[in-house]
């Protein structure tokens, strides 16, 4: 609800070949959903996405803003600082990124699209004639305010990921837990405090994770609330080419060696991670040997 670089919207430019270089002045943006966009919304601007990741990183550019509604389900008009130039046979990705106040209601929503091919105002370079673009419209994403929150839900690994917690301070919360890796049965406190509900984590390994936060009120109360994190593999991630058990069959207490053969794709092996017992829970890591 009070989160900064929210991306809302993800589009691309491209200049085909047989046309001249194409200057972009303006993209005019119309935002709809039930919160307020006025007040729930206190910075938009517009990003050049250099490595069309989809977030806005850390020394990418600015294209337009900061810029604020004026009305609610309103339009805004994005004027470029300096128009940005887009060559012949090249594409750029532009994000729209929303900082929001914290002033939207549990459950909200927030939502951005460009409505038509004339809400992006371009020129040729060279001859200042008008382009119109084709492809939209386009929509975005549909931000539904919560009361807990992730900086990242998607991302390759490892995935280093900012939750934040909007449950009540000041004496009313006694108690903060966060389970990262929730299997959806046991939760396992990974994280707990009687001070916030803000966590870092850090998801080493590719997978479909669901954390999970559980707030204790001073009057006993309970409320626990989940978000999706979607980790990814390394493109250069090694390869498990297959794995030897010394026994798979025998009476109990039954010791097992396991010997593993994996490629190491770029770079080298750091380390291995056993799960012996399929519970998503690291049992044995070795940085020295694959056994």
């Amino acid at each position: 609800n009070d989160t900064s670089k929210l991306p809302m919207l993800q589009f691309k430019l491209s200049v085909p070949s047989g046309n001249e270089n194409v200057k972009v002045n303006s993209v005019k943006l119309t935002a709809s959903g039930s919160a307020d966009d006025a007040s729930a919304i206190s910075a938009v601007r517009l990003i050049l996405d250099s490595n069309g990741n989809g977030l806005y990183d850390i020394g990418e550019t600015v294209l337009a803003g900061p810029s604020t509604y004026s009305a609610d389900n309103g339009i805004l008009t994005m004027i470029l600082g300096t128009p940005r130039t887009i060559s012949i046979g090249n594409s750029e990705n532009w994000l729209v990124v929303y900082n929001l106040s914290g002033t939207a209601s549990f459950g909200q929503t927030l939502a951005v699209s460009i409505d038509s091919n004339t809400a992006i105002s371009a020129v040729g370079a060279t001859s200042g004639f008008t382009f119109t673009p084709s492809g939209a419209p386009v929509a975005g994403n549909t931000k539904t305010i919560s009361d807990i929150s992730a900086n990242v839900t998607s991302g390759i690994a490892p995935l280093q990921v900012e939750f934040a917690s909007q449950f009540g301070t000041g004496g009313t919360v006694v108690q903060y837990e966060w389970d990262f890796d929730y299997d959806g049965v046991t939760f396992r406190p990974d994280f707990v405090s009687n001070l916030t509900g803000d966590a870092n984590f850090t998801y080493e390994m590719a997978g479909t994770y669901t954390a999970r936060l559980r707030v204790t009120y001073a009057d006993g109360t309970v409320i626990e609330r989940e978000i999706t994190i979607i980790v990814s593999p390394r493109s250069d991630a090694p390869t498990i080419i297959e794995v030897f058990p010394s026994a798979t069959i025998g009476p109990a207490p039954l010791t097992v060696t396991f010997t593993i053969t994996a490629e190491p794709g770029i770079g080298k092996i750091e380390a291995y991670f056993w799960d012996f017992d399929g519970d998503e829970v690291i049992d044995f890591t070795s940085t020295t040997t694959n056994t």
